[in-house]
């Protein structure tokens, strides 16, 4: 043996171990039953077999999960290609794609609102998701999907898009009463594509939230303190108020005086 076939066997051993370390990761629990378990695996062959003698494809567990959750919460940063074969087999068997942890109108998560949490490893899922009726507009303990993708550090432009051209509406509110764009101003990072998007859909540019300690917030508010001047111009450029104060008198040039946001008090100035 070669040291280049060498190699090439240490690599494959390498990405085994490491898709077994992600295997065993799983939210696997003693309560699930037995589809759920082989679809947290990925046992392609005993779903398809469990499905085949009448295991119920939405029996809900002790935990309220059912077998599409356990799949699609299996793949913590990318859904294994096995999930998706599983999933495929779950959908084609009835399964309902809108379930939610818990099993409850009011419960946590949907599979929709995880895959999109996950940014662009999932984009394949999430398109499968919706093109078998997920709802992008389901609501959850995270908002709905578009408040997830508007969120998270994983989720871009693509996970927006796709929302928004599957029916999402940029206007729903989440169980706080915040809109999408607000997630997105607040974010660790925003981003200037996923807010131009929202705001192209039609997001209130105005409307007012509280926010790390700050009451009566606007977008341009929080944008001034958190955001680029390019996401403070855009806003600006979408009718948000430059001279609108929160309720502690402060506007958005006072909250980038008080952030340290040079640029940004310079287009507000």
């Amino acid at each position: 043996m070669n040291m280049r076939t060498g190699d090439l066997v240490l690599y494959k051993g390498m990405v085994i171990i490491a898709m077994c370390v992600e295997l065993l990761a799983a939210p696997v629990w003693a309560a699930a039953s037995e589809l759920a378990l082989a679809c947290a695996y990925g046992d392609v062959l005993a779903v398809r077999r469990l499905l085949d003698e009448g295991a119920d494809p939405d029996e809900i567990d002790e935990e309220g999960y059912t077998p599409l959750l356990r799949a699609v919460f299996a793949g913590h940063s990318r859904p294994l290609s096995m999930h998706l074969d599983v999933i495929n087999l779950l959908i084609d068997a009835g399964a309902d794609v809108n379930a939610r942890v818990g099993g409850s109108p009011a419960g946590t998560v949907s599979a929709l609102h995880k895959s999109v949490s996950g940014g662009a490893a999932f984009l394949e899922l999430t398109l499968l998701l919706l093109e078998n009726g997920a709802d992008p507009d389901l609501d959850g303990e995270w908002g709905r999907p578009l408040h997830v993708a508007a969120a998270s550090g994983k989720a871009g432009y693509d996970e927006v898009k796709l929302l928004l051209d599957w029916g999402a509406n940029a206007k729903a509110l989440n169980q706080r009463g915040l809109e999408p764009l607000v997630e997105a101003v607040t974010a660790p990072s925003p981003s200037l594509e996923k807010i131009t998007l929202l705001v192209e859909a039609g997001a209130n540019v105005n409307a007012v939230f509280d926010w790390n300690g700050h009451n009566g917030l606007d977008a341009l508010m929080a944008a001034a303190m958190n955001g680029t001047e390019d996401i403070v111009k855009l806003l600006l450029y979408n009718g948000a108020l430059k001279y609108s104060k929160s309720d502690d008198g402060l506007s958005a040039y006072d909250y980038a005086v008080k952030a340290g946001r040079a640029n940004n008090v310079l287009v507000l100035w």
